[in-house]
């Protein structure tokens, strides 16, 4: 999950590729078993083809672990791509 949680801080404002690491986590949550992420994940999956043009907490990580309003610090080396 860790290189999914970083391509979501870079897809964030991009809709459909915003939508697509949310259900690539939600397949890896399933893969898991860890039904707090499948449920994280389907929500986010929703708010991110609704909002991702309109706002987006900057550099949250995406997963169900994390407040999915929680702006936080985008790493380094991603903050140079961004």
């Amino acid at each position: 999950l860790h290189h999914l949680a970083r391509a979501h801080i870079l897809s964030q404002r991009y809709t459909w590729p915003h939508v697509r690491v949310h259900w690539l986590m939600l397949k890896a949550g399933r893969r898991a078993h860890d039904a707090r992420e499948i449920f994280g994940q389907a929500t986010r999956i929703v708010a991110a083809a609704l909002f991702s043009r309109i706002w987006v907490p900057v550099g949250n990580i995406g997963l169900a672990s994390v407040s999915a309003t929680k702006p936080m610090p985008i790493p380094e080396d991603l903050r140079r791509l961004l």
